[in-house]
């Protein structure tokens, strides 16, 4: 998938990747909003055309927990500087839950130091 991804990226230059992203989960396919998710986290396109911001972190986040796709979330956020983000509470949830699922509480504690410090509002 992250091929058709590279093949048509002049063609979704214009398109904003929150939106595409909404599309793709309304639509019912959250698989595809993950994919193209993963293409921009793990890849060089993400520098080349589609920019992740705290909002498209944030929808992801929240796709992947309503669709309890925990190690998913985790090996994608793993990929993420985190810290770069100021993320709303629900997000760093996920995240939390996500480590706890996949046992790897020092990341999970050394995340919640990380929040604490940081005092992180929600984003209501």
């Amino acid at each position: 998938m992250a091929i058709f991804f590279e093949s048509v990226k002049y063609e979704l230059i214009d398109v904003d990747l929150m939106s595409l992203l909404k599309a793709l989960d309304l639509s019912g396919n959250w698989e595809r909003a993950t994919l193209l998710f993963e293409s921009v986290v793990c890849s060089d396109l993400g520098s080349e055309w589609l920019q992740l911001d705290r909002e498209v972190i944030e929808l992801m986040a929240r796709v992947l927990e309503r669709e309890s796709q925990h190690t998913m979330a985790l090996n994608l956020f793993d990929s993420i500087a985190i810290e770069e983000y100021s993320l709303d509470i629900r997000a760093y949830t996920t995240i939390l839950y996500a480590y706890s699922q996949s046992r790897k509480y020092e990341r999970a504690v050394k995340l919640f130091g990380r929040i604490r410090r940081w005092a992180c509002p929600p984003h209501w």
